[in-house]
Parts: structure tokens; C-alpha cells; sequence
């Protein structure tokens, strides 16, 4: 009896002064109260429906990514293996670097020096280990500092 004998509210709705509102949130599509933000057949406006495969999260239609997997750009990732997301969306490795167990590593062939992947067999700054550096008329060759031909 919303408003007058016999009158009910539906879809969601409640009777407030004599009138059925849609609770706050939720918008009326047609004889039902809805979540815009959420509801996959009404996403961001009444009547956009996402596509298969899709979900409705913050008024956007959104892949729906499988377990395991998260949605970065528009796509889904494995952040433990993504050299372009690597243990979050947006975090990228270096070009000496991969993507293993959600953290950036250094590739093969290559050691950690303060942070920086290096060349440990043939960097003159870092010859054999970090902060051994090869002297004037010196090249690292192997690992090793050895007067230059």
C-alpha cells in the first residue's frame, strides 16, 4: 500500500513518503532496482550488457580473468611470470632482467650489483665481483683484469 491501497513496490524497490525509490546506489532499468557499478546487464547505464567473458567492475565492462590470473590494461596476466607486469600491473623488468616468482631477476649470465644486473665475466667497473675494477691499461676478460695487447 505505497501511496495508495493496493500499490506494492517491486523489483527492489521501497516504499518511502507514499513512493517506491530505488534503496541509494541502485538505479531503476525498468521495473527493477539495479547496481550500475556491478550488474554485468546493466554496466555504467541501464541496458549495456557485457560482452561473454566479461564482468561488470566500477560501471566498466572488464575481462573476467580465470584463477591465478589478473586484469591489467585490459588484459589478463600472470604477474608471476609477466615481464610487464612482474608482481603487480604496470611493474616492468629491465632488458637484463625476467620475470620469475613475481619479482624481476637477472638473467642468466648475469649477477646483481647494487641493484643493476651485470656482466661479471667482462665489466671493467665489476671484473669477477662487484666493485673490481680493472686499473688503467686493463681490460676484464673472464672475470679476470688482464693488461690490454
Amino acid at each position: 500500500n505505497c501511496g495508495g491501497c493496493g500499490a506494492a513496490c517491486s523489483g527492489g524497490s521501497m516504499c518511502v513518503d507514499g513512493a517506491c525509490h530505488c534503496p541509494d546506489g541502485t538505479t531503476k532499468c525498468g521495473a527493477q532496482c539495479v547496481r550500475l557499478a556491478t550488474d554485468s546487464k546493466h554496466c555504467g547505464a541501464c541496458n549495456n550488457v557485457c560482452a561473454p567473458g566479461q564482468v561488470c567492475s566500477q560501471s566498466k565492462c572488464v575481462l573476467n580473468c580465470d584463477a591465478g590470473l589478473t586484469l591489467c590494461g585490459g588484459s589478463c596476466v600472470n604477474t608471476e611470470n609477466s615481464p610487464n607486469n612482474c608482481g603487480g600491473c604496470g611493474r616492468t623488468c629491465s632488458n637484463a632482467e625476467i620475470c620469475t616468482g613475481g619479482g624481476c631477476r637477472c638473467r642468466p649470465g648475469l649477477d646483481s650489483c647494487h641493484g643493476s644486473c651485470t656482466d661479471l665475466k667482462n665489466d671493467n667497473s665489476n671484473c669477477g665481483k662487484c666493485d673490481n675494477v680493472c686499473g688503467l691499461l686493463t681490460g676484464c676478460s673472464n672475470g679476470t683484469c688482464k693488461l690490454l695487447n
